[in-house]
């Protein structure tokens, strides 16, 4: 989903349901610039502002990883994905090759 679909949505879904902006605005706690620029499909819209949005909306946002088929990891889970990951991961500064010395 990009940055314009996602206004697209929220226009579409304001409108379905009888809202001004500036009425979604409060009722979501954000301006109503703000408002405006994720319906026009801003790029840089602050995550926790449109998620504001789209739950006084009633809309659901979904996001699927890869590596976790069946949603959010357990905490057992989570710790296994966190073994596998630290596994192809360097252990230190050293272990990429970078040069200390810049960061001091």
């Amino acid at each position: 989903m990009t940055p314009g679909e996602t206004g697209r949505i929220v226009r579409a879904t304001r409108r379905a349901q009888g809202l001004r902006q500036d009425q979604l605005a409060g009722a979501a706690n954000v301006g109503v610039r703000f408002v405006s620029e994720l319906e026009a499909g801003k790029k840089t819209a602050q995550v926790g502002k449109v998620l504001a949005v789209l739950s006084v909306l009633g809309c659901e946002l979904s996001i699927r990883s890869p590596d976790l088929p069946d949603g959010l990891p357990t905490q057992h889970g989570a710790a296994a994905l966190r073994s596998g990951l630290d596994d192809r991961l360097p252990r230190s500064v050293a272990d990429i090759g970078v040069d200390r010395g810049w960061l001091n």
